[in-house]
C-alpha cells in the first residue's frame, strides 16, 4: 500500500513542477490505402512492422487475398485478369486489412473504348464454330481475344493463344472484319464474347453471342510410319 501512495506522490509532484510524465505508446493505426482506375487496383498497408493478410473485393465480392503483406508494400491486380468485370459500368473497389478494417472505397469504370462494334456472330460450321466479328472505328484498340462459356453466368475461357492483332494502322477511324474459328467446341448451346485490348492494356468485353452445336470433332489419329527395313 505504501508503495502505491509513493508513485502516486511522484506523479502529483512531476506533474505540479511541470516535468512531462511518460505514458503507454499508443497503438499503431493500421489500414489499407487504396486506389483504382481502368486498368486495375492497388492497395498498401498503413502499419507497423509485422505482415498482414490484404484482400481486395469489387462490388462486394472477393476477387483476390495477399498474404505476408508488409507495411508500405503494394499489392495490385489488373482488370484484364477479370473479364467479368464489365469497364464500361462503374464499380466499387475496396481492400480489407483483415483485423484491422477496410479502406475508403474507390470508385471506377466508365472507362472510354477506342472500338465502335458494329457485330459479333457465332455460326456453327459442322463440328466446329465460325466467329466473325465487324468494326467502324479502332482508334487506340491493340487487338482482340476471344472466349468461350458452356453458361451465360459460367466461367469463360480463352480460345486464342495470342492476341488477335488490330487490322487497322493505329489512331485509324476506320474498323476491319474479323474471323477466329473455334477448333474444338463442346456439343450444346454456347457462349462467345469478344474482348477488346487497347493501347493503355485494359479490356472491354462485348457479348455473348450464342449458338448451338450438334456434333463434336474427332480427333485425327496419324498412321505411325513403318520402320524401314
Amino acid at each position: 500500500m505504501k508503495k502505491v501512495w509513493g508513485f502516486v506522490a511522484v506523479f502529483l509532484i512531476l506533474s505540479l513542477v511541470g516535468l512531462p510524465v511518460l505514458a503507454a505508446p499508443a497503438a499503431p493505426d493500421c489500414h489499407p490505402v487504396a486506389e483504382a482506375d481502368c486498368v486495375g487496383a492497388r492497395a498498401t498497408v498503413v502499419g507497423d512492422w509485422h505482415t498482414y493478410t490484404l484482400k481486395f473485393y469489387v462490388d462486394g465480392s472477393w476477387i483476390k487475398t495477399f498474404y505476408n503483406v508488409y507495411p508500405g508494400e503494394e499489392k495490385s491486380v489488373v482488370w484484364t485478369d477479370y473479364p467479368d468485370i464489365d469497364l464500361a459500368t462503374t464499380h466499387q473497389f475496396t481492400a480489407l486489412l483483415v483485423g484491422y478494417g477496410w479502406s475508403e472505397p474507390v470508385t471506377f469504370g466508365n472507362c472510354p473504348t477506342a472500338i465502335v462494334l458494329v457485330r459479333f456472330d457465332a455460326w456453327p460450321q459442322g463440328c466446329r464454330v465460325l466467329l466473325e466479328w465487324e468494326t467502324a472505328s479502332e482508334i487506340e484498340t491493340l487487338g482482340f481475344n476471344v472466349y468461350r462459356s458452356t453458361s451465360v453466368t459460367g466461367p469463360k475461357v480463352m480460345l486464342n493463344r495470342s492476341i488477335i492483332p488490330s487490322q487497322v494502322p493505329p489512331g485509324s477511324p476506320v474498323g476491319a472484319v474479323y474471323q477466329f474459328v473455334d477448333q474444338s467446341p463442346p456439343a450444346g448451346h454456347l457462349y462467345y464474347w469478344l474482348g477488346e485490348l487497347n493501347i493503355y492494356g485494359y479490356e472491354m468485353v462485348y457479348g455473348p453471342s450464342q449458338t448451338s452445336l450438334k456434333q463434336v470433332c474427332t480427333p485425327t489419329i496419324r498412321p505411325e510410319p513403318l520402320p524401314l527395313k
